[in-house]
């Protein structure tokens, strides 16, 4: 019995590829590898960070900090994987070189890779040469709401085209996902929402069809709660498919103007919420300690100050 089940196993790899059969030692050591979000308390409700060799959509209203995210997440993701390429889609024709630079993606040309595709066939035959030439990367599509097919020029837009979008988005899932596997390419899809004009269930609903919903292992709602006008915004995050995460968790962290997540703003005002720092005013105070006045004094002060960040740090984990 044991040899015809090393035969079959054996075969299998043979005839659909050598990842196809695994044994139940290589099983038992697979684990699902984690980089960070950029943000302290996104990655504390992500337990630990993204999933890599994952599909991750993130989708929202226009400005909602979408894009943002993302590369955050790339930064990360290269900072801890230096050799693994970049596949940027643009889709959207967003691209700013200033500002990935800003919060930390190499742009080399041996590291990252830009992309324009003219419709949405060339955008899936892409996806796939890249995960068939690596073994390991990260993709970021954006947007899902670009992704049209060759076709939608031929005939006037209605369900008719959204259909043949779906359909085609849902082809190439199913021919990315065998590719799909942990500590592989990680892919974000950025998506957006549109107005449920039926009037029923979720108000928004999510372009380019359901098999984004199926595919994902991640799906993260972004949205704007508040701010301080030209300075930063709060951002909400709301993990609606989670299988490494806290599902229907909801993640609130400020994105500041120009430079993306602020840690360190961050967790001020996480302490703030949670009652750890005390706020009068201007002024904040921890404990018997006045830290200072103004957001970002405070903010700077402990960003400076190791030991009062770990002290905060660890308090807002231990809270968790």
């Amino acid at each position: 019995m044991e040899n015809k089940v090393k035969d079959f196993r054996e075969l299998i790899k043979k005839t659909f590829g050598k990842n196809s059969g695994i044994l139940i030692e290589d099983a038992d050591n697979i684990k699902i590898e984690k980089f960070s979000s950029g943000s302290f308390l996104l990655d504390l409700d992500l337990k630990g960070g993204w999933a890599k060799g994952t599909l991750i959509e993130i989708f929202g209203e226009n400005q909602s900090g979408k894009t943002t995210t993302v590369i955050h997440a790339v930064a990360e993701h290269q900072k801890k994987y230096p050799e693994e390429p970049i596949l940027w889609v643009d889709l959207e024709k967003v691209y700013d070189s200033y500002y990935f630079k800003q919060i930390g993606i190499d742009i080399s040309e041996d590291k990252f890779i830009l992309l324009r595709p003219s419709s949405g066939e060339d955008t899936w035959e892409s996806i796939i040469s890249f995960v068939k030439t690596f073994d390991n990367g990260i993709i970021v599509l954006d947007s899902v709401a670009l992704l049209l097919p060759k076709k939608e020029d031929e005939g006037s837009v209605g369900d008719a085209q959204m259909a043949l979008a779906a359909r085609m988005n849902s082809q190439g899932l199913r021919k990315l996902f065998p590719y799909m596997k942990p500590g592989g390419t990680t892919v974000f899809a950025i998506n957006q929402t549109r107005k449920n004009i039926g009037g029923y269930g979720d108000p928004n609903v999510t372009t380019g069809g359901e098999a984004w919903d199926f595919y994902a292992r991640t799906r993260v709602k972004t949205s704007v709660s508040k701010g301080e006008a030209g300075e930063y915004s709060v951002h909400k995050f709301k993990q609606v498919k989670s299988n490494y995460g806290k599902k229907d968790v909801i993640t609130e962290t400020t994105i500041s103007y120009g430079k993306g997540f602020d840690t360190k703003k961050e967790i001020l005002l996480a302490c703030i919420a949670k009652d750890i720092i005390q706020k009068n005013g201007s002024w904040f105070s921890y404990g018997d300690t006045r830290l200072g006045q103004g957001l970002d004094n405070v903010s700077n002060l402990i960003g400076d100050n190791p030991e009062l960040y770990d002290e905060l740090v660890n308090k807002l984990k231990s809270d968790e």
